[in-house]
């Protein structure tokens, strides 16, 4: 089956879980903010356009043990970005594709715990959907 993308962006939803339950997220009394590693996180969810071109970032926010986001990928055949289900095994990740930014993000978050000695592990997936209209962006924003 091939997926019906939008031209010449897609935007994908996406959310990562980690194998940790509150790893992103401490609390001090009544008070939630995001721990050492939400911090890094985020940050570095911040940087990914300056690593790959054709990404915009819009809304993004660090939940106690995953990630939520939307990436807007354009380019001049944007067909290529994202692959269905039944082809992604057959071929590795292209360059500029979701599973390369993912990929790229979550080994920086995860280099940057082990180089300052801090437990983390993501899971080995993640999950994604286009975003096919105005209405559905609406949606997943809320």
């Amino acid at each position: 089956m091939e997926l019906e993308l939008l031209c010449p962006c897609f935007l994908l939803y996406y959310h990562l879980h980690t194998k940790q339950k509150t790893i992103f997220w401490t609390r001090q009394n009544e008070d939630v903010k995001l721990s050492q590693i939400g911090v890094v996180a985020d940050a570095f969810w911040k940087e990914i356009p300056s690593h790959h071109k054709d990404v915009e970032l819009d809304e993004f926010i660090v939940m106690p043990n995953h990630v939520h986001g939307i990436i807007g990928i354009a380019g001049l055949e944007p067909e290529f970005k994202l692959l269905s289900r039944n082809k992604k095994r057959l071929i590795s990740p292209l360059k500029g594709s979701l599973g390369v930014i993912i990929r790229s993000y979550k080994g920086a978050v995860s280099l940057w715990c082990k180089q300052n000695n801090l437990q983390f592990a993501w899971q080995p997936n993640y999950y994604d959907s286009i975003i096919k209209s105005p209405k559905g962006m609406a949606a997943v924003r809320k």
